[in-house]
C-alpha cells in the first residue's frame, strides 16, 4: 500500500509550474514588445482608420443607417500590453412564427444578435491577433417557462494570427461591413 504523502511529494511541485508560468508571461511581453517595435505604427493607423469608419457609420442619418446601434471601439489595456482594440456592435431581430386559424395565434420571438472583434499585437514578429465573436440570443422572460431551449442561438467563435500586410483599406472596410451586419455570411471576411 502506497503511503499518500509520498506521492504527493513525488508530484508536481505547484512553485516550480507557478515559477514557469510566470517566465513564460515575461517571454510573452517581451515578443509582443519586440513586435510593437516593429509593427506598432503600422497596427495604430489601421485601428485608428477603423474608429473613423465607425464613427461616420454611427453618424448616418436614421433612413441609411444599418439596422444596428452604435459601433464602439475603444482601445483596452492589458497585461501584455498588445494594443487591445476592441470593437462591439448589436442588434434587434423580431421573428413571427404563424400558427393558428389564418395567423391569428402567431407568436414573436425577440433576439439580439451580438458581433465583437478583438485586435491585437501577437508575438509572432510581423503579425496581428484578430479575435470575433458572434452571438445570436434568443430574449425571453424570466418568469415564462414557455419555449426553453428553442429557437435558434449561435454562437461563432474564432481566432486567428493575419499578417499586418493583409490589413489594408479593404480590410478596414470588412471589418466595418461585419460589424454593420452588411455582409454576406456570419464569418469575418479577413481569412
Amino acid at each position: 500500500m502506497s503511503d499518500w504523502i509520498e506521492d504527493a511529494e513525488l508530484g508536481r511541485n505547484p512553485d516550480s509550474d507557478r515559477e514557469s508560468y510566470h517566465e513564460s508571461i515575461e517571454q510573452k511581453k517581451i515578443d509582443v514588445q519586440k513586435n510593437v517595435d516593429k509593427i506598432g505604427t503600422l497596427y495604430d493607423a489601421f485601428t485608428s482608420k477603423i474608429l473613423q469608419l465607425a464613427l461616420r457609420v454611427n453618424k448616418l442619418p436614421e433612413g441609411h443607417r444599418p439596422p444596428i446601434g452604435d459601433i464602439s471601439c475603444s482601445n483596452k489595456k492589458s497585461h501584455l500590453n498588445n494594443h487591445l482594440f476592441v470593437c462591439t456592435s448589436g442588434r434587434r431581430i423580431l421573428e413571427k412564427e404563424s400558427g393558428g386559424l389564418f395567423g391569428l395565434l402567431s407568436k414573436v420571438t425577440r433576439y439580439k444578435q451580438v458581433r465583437v472583434i478583438f485586435l491585437s499585437i501577437s508575438r509572432k514578429e510581423g503579425y496581428v491577433d484578430i479575435e470575433y465573436k458572434d452571438y445570436m440570443l434568443r430574449k425571453r422572460r424570466l418568469s415564462s417557462t414557455y419555449g426553453d431551449g428553442e429557437g435558434k442561438q449561435t454562437n461563432l467563435h474564432e481566432l486567428f494570427h493575419i499578417p499586418i500586410e493583409r490589413l489594408n483599406d479593404q480590410a478596414v472596410r470588412n471589418v466595418i461591413d461585419w460589424l454593420a451586419h452588411k455582409g454576406v455570411g456570419d464569418n469575418l471576411p479577413l481569412v
